[in-house]
């Protein structure tokens, strides 16, 4: 009786393994909701990137116009510019 209690009160042999691939299909399952949540803000970010793309345009066609007008400023005669 006493080696029939023995052996039925050690646990399976099994048991730390089945324990460590729980763990692993649980970290698995935390890396594929993780790569869904980045693939929906790389989303986002792109839809961002894209809509400021055109004040980017815009602020480079002032910063031209900005350069053109200080071009003209600095060929007019000191007499003919205007305070």
């Amino acid at each position: 009786g006493s080696v029939r209690d023995l052996v039925m009160q050690v646990p399976t042999p099994t048991v730390p393994v089945d324990l460590l691939i729980e763990e692993i299909r649980a970290k698995r399952a935390l890396v594929e909701a993780m790569q869904v949540q980045m693939a929906s803000f790389a989303s986002q970010l792109e839809v961002l990137e894209r809509s400021l793309a055109p004040l980017q345009s815009w602020g480079r066609q002032w910063s031209s116009v900005q350069d053109g007008i200080a071009d003209l400023l600095r060929t007019q005669p000191d007499g003919d510019k205007q305070a």
